[in-house]
Order: C-alpha cells, then structure tokens, then sequence
C-alpha cells in the first residue's frame, strides 16, 4: 500500500497486490488475493507453460506441486520456503478434490456479493487457520525452531503469557498493538465488498482531511522507530 501510494504521486498506478487474502474462503481463493504480481507472475510463467489446468487430472496435480515448490524458493533457497510452498500445493491438489469448494471458489471470485452466511464463515475461518499453521513452516529456519514454534501453537496461553512477561507488556501496550490489527481486519473485510478509499473520496473536503491526519496521528503514535532491517531485504 505505500509503495502504490508513493506511486500515485509520481502519476504511476501499479496493481493490488493484496486483496483482502485473511477473509479468503480457500487456499486456491488465498493465492488469488496474496501477493498477486509473484502468484500472477508463477501462473504465467511456470503453471501455464506446464499445461496448466488443459492436461489430465495427474497431470494438472504435478503443474500445481511444481509451480508451488518453484514458488517457494522466492523467498530464498532454504528448504523450510520450499515445504511451505510444496504445503501449499498439497493443500490446492485436495481442494480439488472437492467440486463443492472448486464452485465455492469461483463464486467467490466472480460474484462477492453472493458469498455470504455461515457456512462462508466456517470456510473463512478454516482457510484462516491453514494460512497460519502453514507459516510456522515459512518461518521456522531450523527443525528445533520449528518444534519450539508448534509448541507455542499448541499452548497459546502460556506462550503469551510469558511473551508480555518478557517484553515487559502491560495492558497499554497490548491495546496499541491490537487496535491497529483490529483496524486492519475491518479495513480488509470492507475491501471484501467494496473500495474504501473510494467512499473516502467521496466525503466532504473537510471531513476526509480529518480522516487523513488521524491516521497520521495514529501512525506517530504507535508505529515503532527501532532501527530494525525491511525483511524483505534477506530474499
């Protein structure tokens, strides 16, 4: 979002490149939401010349094994980036398996409006925990790490309890974290429907000017200034 908005003053407009991915519904509807220009990329470059999904069932379940172990060497040539990836591709080969979550799927990217209720939500919700399960892998550089990381899964409580300890947390702090992640969630969840920046646009000069530098104001207050290295620098 800053890099697209850093080039709209330059008169650029790039591509989303996230579209809501924690409210997806599968994780074939997850890849069509995050980090769209590398998946968009990996579908043009190495799904499709593969055959893609115009070859036999065996055939289409290899292109996706493929294009998503390739994908995992993205983020650097490390075998955990390569598990996570290869996951993925599991997780998409069982997904189609399953006609009802192929239509689900498509429904949900063709009418968004229509893809509501419960069922939508226990969906959501499954994805969800799957997307976060799967970064333990992404994350975990050793097999120690990762066994430590599960750990903590299985045991949240505990976990968490002994993180504020250690970091010195009290409520303050927990709320100045949570807000923005709730902020975060609504924003991405209104984004499902419609485009909120849109409707921002759309409200008298006073009133949006107000908007913008609350969040200025917000992002002083509670962005954190330690000198710390832009992840993405390592891949």
């Amino acid at each position: 979002d800053i890099a697209i908005g850093c080039a709209k003053l330059f008169g650029i407009n790039l591509m989303t490149n996230f579209k809501s991915p924690y409210f997806a519904i599968s994780v074939k509807d997850f890849w069509s939401r995050w980090h769209i220009s590398l998946s968009t990329w990996f579908r043009d470059y190495v799904y499709i010349p593969l055959g893609g999904n115009r070859v036999s069932k065996v055939r289409n379940t290899f292109n996706l094994l493929v294009t998503f172990l390739v994908s995992g060497l993205w983020p650097g040539a490390a075998w955990h980036f390569v598990v996570w990836g290869g996951l993925h591709g599991l997780l998409q080969v069982l997904e189609n398996c399953f006609p009802f979550m192929r239509k689900l799927t498509k429904k949900a990217k063709e009418e968004p409006e229509s893809v509501k209720g419960p069922v939508i939500w226990l969906c959501r919700i499954v994805t969800f925990v799957i997307a976060m399960l799967a970064w333990v892998f992404f994350r975990a550089e050793t097999c120690y790490v990762l066994v430590h990381m599960w750990d903590g899964v299985l045991s949240p409580g505990a976990y968490i309890a002994r993180g504020l300890y250690d970091f010195g947390m009290g409520t303050v702090d927990v709320l100045s974290l949570a807000f923005p992640l709730v902020l975060l969630l609504v924003y991405d969840f209104a984004a499902l429907y419609d485009d909120p920046i849109a409707k921002l646009r759309k409200l008298k000069k006073p009133v949006r000017w107000l908007v913008y530098y609350g969040f200025v104001f917000l992002v002083l207050m509670l962005a954190s200034f330690n000198a710390q290295e832009f992840v993405y620098f390592q891949f």
